[in-house]
Parts: structure tokens; C-alpha cells; sequence
């Protein structure tokens, strides 16, 4: 692997964990709804 490629692919990793952060936090948002429908 070349040094570009590190770089990449720690970019990647760090974006798909950001996107992995969003959706826990919409569907904690969609839990809480349902609770406080409940």
C-alpha cells in the first residue's frame, strides 16, 4: 500500500463512521418518538 492509499482509505473509514453515527442517532430519535407516542 502506498502512502496515498492510507490516507484514502482512513478518509473513508472516518466518513462511513460519521454516516454510522447519524443513523444511530435517527433511530434513537424514531425510539424516542414511538416511546413518547406510546
Amino acid at each position: 500500500m502506498t502512502p496515498i492509499q492510507g490516507i484514502c482509505d482512513d478518509s473513508v473509514l472516518r466518513t462511513l463512521r460519521v454516516i454510522e453515527k447519524q443513523q444511530y442517532f435517527v433511530f434513537d430519535n424514531l425510539n424516542l418518538r414511538k416511546r413518547l407516542n406510546l
